[in-house]
């Protein structure tokens, strides 16, 4: 099948790795040339215009960062480019906004799905991603299929909008997950903590802490599955969804200006782990390296 990716940060360049290793034919867009060089060393195509990689034939992946940034790609689309097309979004999206530029491309003849996508970069590259998929009963056997081919797990939660609402539960275990494993990194770089002490209380309580708060520790972060920034966009988009829903924020405001302040100290673009500078700011800690 002919598939063309629009988007080759973390997630939308494993997606296009896991696509060519199925032995698809890729078409890729992005608005750095340099960020897709690696890519067309293993087979791709690349465009220079998302027009052109929407008219390239077969069906469209969109991963770009929040839905500000897909509406602004797609708005730049002639509609005659977008006359018939097959969607995919694999970006970061609130359930309102989803639904709105469904509407708005079904006006222009092409129909839109999405996809929430429940593992890292490397195991969609590895072929065993874990997808929330959310897509018309006509175009769900497509998505199911292409989907299948490069995962291990995929389940129609509904119509568009449904895998982002499906999503909400789980994007709220990851964001407090990530915030209290910075916290117990701040505690254990204070007391200096045992590591057996860690092992036996800490990490069965907060499973995601094993993994996050030694790479705290070491100030790990060059390998971003998750950045700093689309973790901001995520915690921003919480603060928004519950509003709507009527729940207090207070919260989820306070973890999306720890995001907000690591990014504002250099690390945007860094692993979302590195929200752990957050807290470190007042102290001033020593430049990163690498």
């Amino acid at each position: 099948m002919q598939i063309s990716v629009l988007g080759t940060g973390a997630i939308g360049s494993a997606f296009a790795e896991a696509f060519l290793k199925a032995g698809h034919q890729v078409t890729v867009y992005n608005r750095s040339a340099d960020k897709v060089a690696r890519l067309v060393a293993l087979g791709a195509t690349h465009v220079a215009t998302p027009a052109a990689a929407m008219t390239a034939g077969g069906v469209v992946l969109v991963a770009v960062t929040d839905g500000k940034a897909l509406k602004a790609v797609l708005d730049g689309i002639p509609a005659a480019a977008l006359s018939g097309a097959k969607i995919l979004n694999a970006s970061t999206t609130r359930v309102v906004e989803i639904a709105e530029i469904a509407a708005d491309l079904a006006g222009k003849g092409a129909d839109l799905a999405e996809v929430s996508v429940n593992v890292g970069p490397d195991q969609i590259r590895e072929g065993q991603g874990m997808y929330l998929l959310g897509a018309s009963e006509t175009d769900t056997g497509l998505w199911t299929g292409l989907l299948t081919g490069i995962g291990s797990v995929v389940h129609r939660a509904g119509e568009v909008g449904d895998a982002s609402r499906a999503e909400l539960p789980l994007l709220m275990s990851y964001l407090f997950g990530l915030v209290a494993a910075a916290h117990v990194a701040a505690v254990v770089a204070r007391d200096r903590t045992p590591d057996d002490i860690l092992a036996t209380y800490v990490y069965p309580a907060l499973p995601a802490a094993q993994y996050a708060v030694p790479q705290m520790m070491a100030r790990a972060y060059a390998d971003a599955s998750a950045s700093v920034d689309a973790f901001r966009a995520l915690a921003d988009n919480a603060v928004a969804d519950f509003a709507a829903m009527g729940y207090p924020t207070d919260v989820l405001e306070a973890m999306a200006a720890m995001f907000a302040r690591a990014s504002a100290a250099g690390f945007g673009g860094k692993d979302g782990s590195a929200v752990f500078e957050s807290l470190l700011v007042a102290q001033a800690p020593a430049p990163l390296e690498g």
